[in-house]
């Protein structure tokens, strides 16, 4: 039997090494490593070992998909650490499948303080761009954004996190009303109009007539030259 304990293996590695990393430590200790077995067997004349690692890390690279083997260590609001294992977590297996398409951005969330969950790529584009406006660096308050690639996704999101006790923020688009199956979660935020771009229009249209024009030459010089085909742009108006 064999306990192995690495801290931070991430230090002085990029990315890719750092996964590659872990994925060949979980091969050493489960048996697939042919040149490994080999060593065993020609300087301790053993055939297998029965492997358990225990790896400390603050880079979401070191970690890999399976949510069962992740560990949290944070403290509480008594100052005293707490724990949580995936082991324990409940989950059926539409969340579970949700899940696993957004593990690239749970990852890093799971180092934060505080996740807001977005539906689309406007609001992840926008709203990192917005807080580090309003409350300065983002990274210095520990603020994580998940795109939750749809409506789907968020209620998924958001149970993952809670588990893990690591409080999130919701905001996702009204469309046609259709949220039940949401409404139920905690600091959700829906938005008044039918989509966030919606609002976003809105409020530049309200506001200063020209000033969407204005933004819109300004971050993209050759929009005026564009063309759309006349069903579609009817769609949108329908749309809205």
């Amino acid at each position: 039997s064999l306990v192995l304990g690495i801290d931070e293996p991430e230090i002085h590695l990029h990315p890719y090494m750092q996964r590659n990393l872990v994925k060949y430590i979980k091969n050493i200790i489960s048996n697939k490593d042919d040149n490994f077995k080999k060593l065993l067997k020609n300087l301790f004349d053993l055939d297998e070992i029965y492997g358990q690692a225990i790896i400390v890390t603050h880079s979401p690279n070191i970690i890999l998909d399976e949510y069962s083997e992740i560990i949290r260590f944070y403290q509480s609001s008594n100052k005293s650490v707490r724990v949580i294992s995936g082991v324990n977590l409940e989950l059926d297996i539409a969340s579970e499948k949700q899940l696993r398409r957004n593990m690239p951005y749970i990852k890093e969330a799971l180092f934060s303080k505080c996740v807001v969950i977005v539906e689309g790529d406007t609001e992840f584009g926008a709203l990192p761009l917005w807080a580090n406006k309003m409350l300065g660096d983002i990274d210095e308050y520990g603020i994580s954004f998940i795109k939750a690639e749809g409506k789907k996704s968020v209620k998924s999101i958001v149970k993952f996190l809670e588990q893990f006790n690591i409080p999130a923020v919701s905001i996702v688009d009204r469309d046609n009303g259709e949220n039940n199956n949401i409404k139920d979660l905690k600091n959700l935020v829906i938005t008044d109009l039918k989509d966030f771009e919606e609002e976003i229009v809105n409020k530049l249209l309200i506001e200063n007539k020209g000033l969407l024009f204005e933004i819109v030459k300004a971050y993209d010089s050759d929009s005026s030259n564009e063309k759309i085909q006349k069903g579609k742009l009817e769609d949108i108006c329908k749309k809205y």
